[in-house]
């Protein structure tokens, strides 16, 4: 049974899809092929902003350029996903019925260490474009205490987003 969330999540890219099939887009998918879909891919077309919030200046051009080649899955089922290339971990997760989605990833490295990541945002529909405006977080830290002298290290980096996506 399609759920009410569902139902919103294809309505969404769907609209989406005949939006930017409409506009003339590349490699947009004609509307009637859509309807049947369980999942949509999204890739960016344009990133319009670009906000480095937190972590070593040195990493933010690289984050930028992994944005542009990172890849959206949105399923009939409200699942979403954020596929990152280089190695970087996917990101799962739910979008709601009003284009709001929350995705995450998290992992230990023994018993003190922890990596984390976690995207945030909207995706909407505003004429023949579907935007998205993200935050994204990630980081990691380790401890260790050796000999009663402890140890510890941490690293985390942020950054804010707007992009406009097209049906891949």
């Amino acid at each position: 049974m399609i759920t009410t969330l569902a139902r919103a999540a294809v309505a969404l890219i769907v609209g989406a899809a005949v939006a930017l099939a409409g506009a003339g887009v590349a490699d947009a998918a004609p509307a009637s092929s859509t309807a049947a879909r369980t999942s949509f891919t999204l890739t960016p077309t344009a990133i319009s902003e670009f906000t480095w919030v937190a972590g070593q200046e040195s990493w933010k051009q690289a984050s930028y350029a992994r944005l542009g080649r990172t890849v959206f899955v949105v399923g009939a089922d409200g699942s979403f996903s954020m596929r990152q290339p280089d190695g970087f971990p996917t990101l799962t997760g739910r979008i709601d019925d009003d284009g709001a989605f929350e995705a995450s990833w998290g992992s230990r490295t023994g018993y003190t260490g922890t990596q984390n990541a976690e995207v945030s945002g909207q995706m909407q529909v505003d004429g023949q474009a579907v935007t998205m405006r993200i935050t994204y977080t990630s980081g990691m830290a380790m401890a260790a205490a050796v000999n009663g002298q402890q140890f510890g290290t941490n690293s985390s980096k942020a950054f804010r987003a707007t992009l406009t996506l097209g049906v891949a």
